[in-house]
C-alpha cells in the first residue's frame, strides 16, 4: 500500500475577497506533490460575519466560483481538495468539497 501524501493549508483569509483568497490558496500549494490538500474552514470567504446579510452575500452554489476553482485546480494537479465552503442551501451549512462527483 502506498503512503498518502497530505498537505494542510492554513492562512488568514481576507473577509469577502473570494477571488483573492482562492489565488492565495493556489499559490500556497502550487508546487505541492500530494494526494490530498486540506484547506482551512471558510478559507475562501473569511469567517467574521457581522450580519446575516454578509453571510447571505458570500454563500455560494455548489457550482460557484470557489467550488469550481478548487475542483479545476485539483483536476489539473491530480489531487483531492477538502474544504468547507459556505453554501447557499437552506438551512445554511458548510459543504465539504472533494473532487468526487458523488460528494457535494
Amino acid at each position: 500500500m502506498r503512503a498518502l501524501k497530505l498537505a494542510v493549508v492554513q492562512f488568514t483569509p481576507q473577509f469577502g475577497k473570494i477571488r483573492r483568497n482562492l489565488n492565495r490558496n493556489a499559490d500556497l500549494v502550487s508546487d505541492a506533490d500530494v494526494d490530498l490538500i486540506v484547506y482551512s474552514e471558510l478559507c475562501t470567504s473569511g469567517y467574521l460575519f457581522e450580519t446575516r446579510d454578509e453571510l447571505e452575500s458570500l454563500a455560494e452554489k455548489a457550482d460557484g466560483a470557489s467550488f469550481d476553482f478548487l475542483r479545476q485546480r485539483a483536476r489539473n494537479k491530480s489531487f483531492n481538495p477538502f474544504n468547507h465552503i459556505l453554501n447557499d442551501r437552506k438551512p445554511r451549512h458548510y459543504s465539504p468539497l472533494t473532487d468526487r462527483p458523488d460528494i457535494s
